[in-house]
């Protein structure tokens, strides 16, 4: 799965991290209601994001190709930049406490 954002920054290494689907879900919800900027989606790649409204609350769903659910407690290993994954513009920290973060 990959996260990544190089517009504006210098810093173009390529780190890896463990995050859990919820994690992972939940930084996705939050930029989706972004409501300062930066504005620009994600780009993700490796699965399908479904977000839907219940009632004031944004629902995010994650979904393989193959069609399973990517589950809440799933250890997953994510690729983003190391600009994103240091905390820059604040994009995963909605996830809170990171593990390890690798360079690639």
């Amino acid at each position: 799965m990959l996260i990544t954002c190089a517009k504006g920054t210098d810093r173009r290494f390529i780190v890896t991290l463990r995050l859990t689907g919820d994690q992972l879900a939940r930084i996705i919800a939050h930029n989706l209601e972004r409501k300062e900027p930066p504005f620009e989606l994600l780009p993700i790649a490796g699965f399908k994001v479904d977000a839907r409204c219940d009632g004031k609350m944004l629902r995010v769903m994650l979904t393989r190709s193959s069609g399973a659910t990517v589950r809440a407690d799933e250890r997953l290993t994510v690729a983003t930049s190391d600009f994103i994954a240091g905390g820059g513009d604040g994009i995963v920290a909605p996830a809170g406490a990171l593990g390890e973060i690798r360079m690639v």
